[in-house]
């Protein structure tokens, strides 16, 4: 008796476990792949800030020639103002809850600025930046 009531559960169990990844009608919801694409391109938009911090840094010190630079720079601040259009794209075309929550939240951590001399995040409080210590000028 004890093994039939396990053999039960082990199918139960193994039932749940498979059903969602045996069913094909089951999918992301509408919002998700919104929100990930948005995820991605804010990724990609910190990581080419990064990159032209990087490359501001490395002229400075001379690793960077000038032509070098500002052929890099070019690049890299198209790049940037293609994918903030993107953004922006999504941000104002999100219909689905899940999208409009995700930009809501986007608004409402806009209050972050960045430090004009270095290019780092600066809190919402904060009067100088961590990193360079610059005084913050709020506008």
């Amino acid at each position: 008796m004890l093994v039939l009531v396990e053999l039960i559960l082990l199918a139960a169990v193994l039932f749940a476990v498979a059903y969602p990844l045996l069913n094909p009608r089951i999918a992301e919801a509408p919002g998700a792949l919104l929100e990930n694409e948005l995820t991605g391109l804010l990724y990609r938009r910190d990581s080419l800030y990064a990159a032209l911090k990087d490359l501001d840094f490395d002229q400075k010190t001379g690793k960077l020639d000038d032509a070098d630079y500002a052929e890099m720079k070019t690049r890299f601040e198209s790049d940037a103002m293609a994918i903030l259009a993107q953004i922006e794209e999504i941000e104002k075309g999100a219909k689905t809850p899940s999208a409009t929550k995700a930009g809501e939240s986007r608004t409402k951590s806009s209050k972050t600025a960045f430090c004009v001399k270095c290019g780092a995040r600066i809190g919402a409080d904060h009067n100088f930046c961590q990193s360079c210590g610059a005084p913050v000028s709020r506008s």
